[in-house]
């Protein structure tokens, strides 16, 4: 799961610049399986779960979010608690 998420980062990075800081922590991590669960423990809980949050915390005010490729609105479902 964790190499996922580390590969995940690296295509779904919004430019060049983020891509190559991503591949650059993880060659850091010199193919030690440990830091590299480390590295990708650390986005989970400090940037997946952010912008989880982030979406849950705007879901239940409006269901008007601005696009994720930031082109106009779109409606995302509301989700219901």
């Amino acid at each position: 799961m964790y190499a996922r998420c580390l590969g995940f980062l690296i295509i779904e990075a919004p430019d060049d610049d983020a891509r190559d800081y991503i591949s650059h922590e993880i060659m850091q991590c010199e193919g030690n399986g440990d830091r590299m669960n480390e590295l990708a423990q650390l986005y989970i809980n400090h940037l997946f779960r952010l912008c989880e949050s982030l979406f849950l915390i705007f879901s239940h005010h409006s269901h008007f979010l601005p696009s994720p490729a930031g082109q106009g609105l779109y409606t995302y479902p509301i989700i219901s608690s």
